[in-house]
């Protein structure tokens, strides 16, 4: 009688101390599980704010991220001759005596007016991971705003400076963010543009321009 007691009272023990460790294995994991989320979470964010730094530091320089192309001083024929001819050519009829250079290699496209770069628009595949409210956060309120054919645009007024000639002019960066799945959803940038006003003018036809 006394050995089966014994018996029960080590077996009984036995399994609470099993029961101890799978409890704490389980805890572990748990909380290994939960720091390794904390920490993916910090590292997108991280990554997200060194993109939006890289494209606000290039718009200072009326340029787009990977591209050496600024708006304004830039002529369609000097980047034909460092990379080459356009995959394709389009014009748009909102704005006269323009076409516009698709580049797919480089993810860029160039508007051209009188041989002239007054756009240059980033396809840059890393832009898909930065939301609207992100972007909203990171450069403020935006001064346009609206929403065309489902899509969002949102636009803000930099003062950029040409490198060589420190010349200071006013250029517009705007994003577009694709259309939401759900209504609700926080819309994904699609891509993004440097826009130099100016250069879409036509004084001679009385012609303003484009300004967002």
């Amino acid at each position: 009688m006394i050995l089966k007691l014994i018996n029960k009272s080590i077996s009984g023990t036995v399994i609470a101390l099993c029961l101890v460790f799978m409890v704490g294995c389980s805890s572990n994991v748990t909380l290994k599980g939960s720091v390794d989320k904390s920490s993916n979470l910090k590292s997108k964010v991280n990554l997200q704010n060194d993109l939006l730094k890289s494209i606000k530091k290039a718009a200072l320089q009326g340029k787009v991220i990977n591209c050496d192309f600024p708006v304004y001083s830039t002529s369609i024929q000097h980047i034909q001759a460092e990379i080459g001819k356009s995959d394709k050519a389009a014009s748009i009829p909102q704005i006269k005596n323009s076409k516009f250079y698709t580049y797919s290699k480089y993810n860029l496209v160039f508007g051209v007016k009188r041989d002239q770069v007054f756009e240059v628009r980033s396809f840059d595949n890393r832009l898909k991971q930065l939301p609207f409210s992100m972007v909203n956060k990171f450069l403020g309120h935006p001064e346009y705003n609206a929403v065309i054919n489902g899509e969002r645009i949102i636009g803000y007024t930099i003062i950029a400076e040409n490198n060589g000639t420190k010349e200071k002019y006013k250029i517009k960066l705007e994003f577009v963010f694709s259309k939401p799945v759900k209504a609700t959803s926080d819309p994904i940038l699609n891509h993004y543009f440097v826009l130099d006003p100016r250069s879409t003018a036509d004084d001679m036809a009385n012609d303003p321009g484009i300004q967002w």
